[in-house]
C-alpha cells in the first residue's frame, strides 16, 4: 500500500470555486478512488485571510482517506510583496507535519511534488524509502505569466529535482524532455465526473453556438482567429475566468461572439451542450500547454475539437475528429468547420473514446505508482 503526501500548486479555494478541474486536483480524487492507496494527505500554500472571506462555492467532497492541510495567513502584505514567489517560503509550515508524515507508519511513502517554485527540504527527502515524484502540470519555464524572476526560480527548481533523481511525469514529450528518464503523462478526466453525466446523453436540442471554448482566457488567446470564424458567418461562444480582462473584452467587441463569466465544473456539461465544435485557439509563440485539459473534455462530450496547434498523440489517435486550423486559408478553413458539424454528436466517436485507454486518470494512477516504486 501507498502512502502519498502531496505539494500541490492550487488550493481547495480553487476547488471551491471551479471544480477538481485541473491537472493536481484530478490526480487527488485518482488517487483516493486507487484501490493500492491507503492515505492521502495534501499540503496546500496558506490561504490568505481575505480569500477565505470571498471565496465562493462548495467545498469538494474528499475521502475518509483524506487530509488536508490548510493554514490561514493573516497578514497580507508578505503574498503582496512576493506575488507568486510567496510559496517559496510559506510552504515551509508544512515541513515539521512531512517530517511527522513520512515516519508514521508502515506503507510505502510517495512525496507528491507539483509545484514549481517551493523546494522540498532536504531532510524529508533524505528518508531511507521515500519515493520523491515530481509531475510537471505545464513547462513554467516559459509560462507567458511568469516573470523572469520567476522563471529562473522554476529553472533553479528543475535542476533540484534531476539533482535529486527524481520520479518525474510532465503533460508531454516537451515537458519532461530535460528529465532523464522523464515519464510523459498526458492530461485526462475523472471517469465518475464525466460518464453517466448529461454531457455524454443524446442531445434533443441542436446547440446554440457553431464553435465554442470553455476554460482561462489571458493573453496567448488567438482573437484574430475568432474574428476570422466570427466573420464567416458563424457564432461563437466563451466562457471562462478572464485573467486578462483586454482580451476578453475585445472578444466581446466581436459580432457573432458571447463571452460569459466563470464557470464551476458541476456547469460544465450544460455549457458544452450550446456548441458544435470545440476550439482552442492559442497563439502558438505564446501557448506553454502542451496537454490541454479541454481537448479531451470536448471529446468525451462529443464535440469535434479545432486546434491552433498539435498538442500531442491524442490528435492523432482522434483524427477524424480533430484538426489544425493554423495553416488553413478561409475557404479551406471553412470547409473544415462545415464537416465537423455534419459529425458532431458522432456515434463514432463516443465509441472511440470507450475505447481509448488516454481519455480518464482511473486507469493510470495505479501503474505509475508502481512505475515509481519500481524506478525508486
Amino acid at each position: 500500500m501507498f502512502d502519498v503526501a502531496v505539494i500541490p500548486y492550487r488550493t481547495m479555494n480553487f476547488a471551491k470555486r471551479f471544480g477538481l478541474t485541473v491537472r493536481d486536483l484530478m490526480m487527488l480524487r485518482a488517487l483516493e478512488d486507487c484501490g493500492s492507496v491507503a492515505m492521502v494527505d495534501w499540503f496546500e500554500r496558506p490561504s490568505l485571510f481575505v480569500e477565505n472571506v470571498i471565496s465562493r462555492g462548495s467545498k469538494p467532497q474528499l475521502g475518509s482517506r483524506t487530509t488536508v492541510h490548510s493554514k490561514t495567513a493573516f497578514n497580507p502584505i508578505p503574498p503582496l510583496l512576493k506575488k507568486r514567489m510567496w510559496p517559496v517560503d510559506s510552504l515551509r509550515i508544512h515541513e515539521p507535519s512531512l517530517q511527522r508524515w513520512v515516519v508514521n507508519g508502515k506503507d510505502t511513502k510517495v512525496l507528491l511534488d507539483f509545484h514549481p517554485l517551493y523546494i522540498p527540504s532536504e531532510d524529508l527527502l533524505r528518508t531511507p524509502g521515500l519515493i520523491y515524484w515530481y509531475d510537471l502540470i505545464d513547462d513554467f519555464q516559459k509560462h507567458n505569466v511568469y516573470t523572469d524572476e520567476q522563471q529562473e526560480a522554476v529553472k533553479k527548481k528543475y535542476r533540484f529535482v534531476r539533482n535529486r533523481g527524481a520520479f518525474v511525469t510532465g503533460v508531454s514529450d516537451a515537458a519532461v524532455s530535460s528529465f532523464p528518464s522523464g515519464v510523459t503523462l498526458p492530461n485526462r478526466l475523472l471517469r465518475s465526473a464525466w460518464i453517466g453525466s448529461s454531457v455524454t446523453e443524446q442531445q434533443k436540442d441542436p446547440p446554440v453556438f457553431d464553435l465554442g471554448f470553455t476554460g482561462f482566457i489571458t493573453d496567448k488567446f488567438d482573437i484574430g482567429f475568432v474574428r476570422r470564424v466570427a466573420a464567416m458567418g458563424y457564432k461563437v461562444l466563451i466562457r471562462g475566468k478572464a485573467y486578462h480582462r483586454h482580451v476578453a473584452d475585445e472578444l466581446s467587441t466581436i459580432e457573432g461572439v458571447e463571452v460569459g463569466p466563470e464557470f464551476h465544473a458541476s456547469e460544465q456539461a450544460a455549457i458544452l451542450r450550446q456548441f458544435s465544435i470545440g476550439i482552442i485557439p492559442y497563439i502558438p509563440e505564446r501557448c506553454h500547454e502542451e496537454s490541454p485539459i479541454k481537448l479531451v473534455q470536448y471529446l468525451v462530450s462529443g464535440r469535434p475539437a479545432l486546434l491552433s496547434k498539435s498538442f500531442g498523440s491524442l490528435e492523432q489517435e482522434f483524427q477524424p475528429w480533430v484538426s489544425i486550423y493554423q495553416s488553413q486559408a478561409d475557404g479551406e478553413l471553412k470547409k473544415t468547420i462545415e464537416d465537423m458539424l455534419i459529425v458532431t454528436n458522432d456515434p463514432r466517436l463516443k465509441q472511440a473514446v470507450e475505447r481509448s485507454s488516454n481519455i480518464f486518470w482511473d486507469s493510470q494512477i495505479e501503474s505509475v505508482l508502481r512505475d515509481a516504486q519500481n524506478r525508486g
